[in-house]
């Protein structure tokens, strides 16, 4: 149920801001239709970089302290969150 909610919101979250990015951004003078990309590829950088190394920190730190396992893999989970944004911010070049 919670999965279902969470696609929901996504998709409904998910269609304005293509709507914001495609339709009402304005084109930029300079570089055309080319900056839209930014808008998709600098986000995805932050998330894949900090985002998931933050969590990484967190997770680590988490099973360091307590040595539950919930905690080890919440760091894996968190390290290939990084690895899959990262990999779509360097396709979105």
């Amino acid at each position: 149920m919670k999965l279902r909610i969470l696609a929901l919101l996504s998709i409904v979250t998910l269609i304005p801001a293509l709507y914001m990015i495609f339709l009402f951004a304005p084109t930029e003078a300079t570089q055309g239709n080319t900056q839209r990309i930014f808008y998709i590829h600098v986000p995805l950088a932050v998330v894949g970089a900090y985002g998931s190394a933050i969590l990484l920190f967190i997770g680590c730190l988490g099973f360091l302290i307590t040595r539950d396992l919930k905690w080890d893999r919440f760091s894996a989970c968190a390290a290939e969150m990084g690895v899959v944004f990262t990999a779509a911010q360097l396709l979105t070049e």
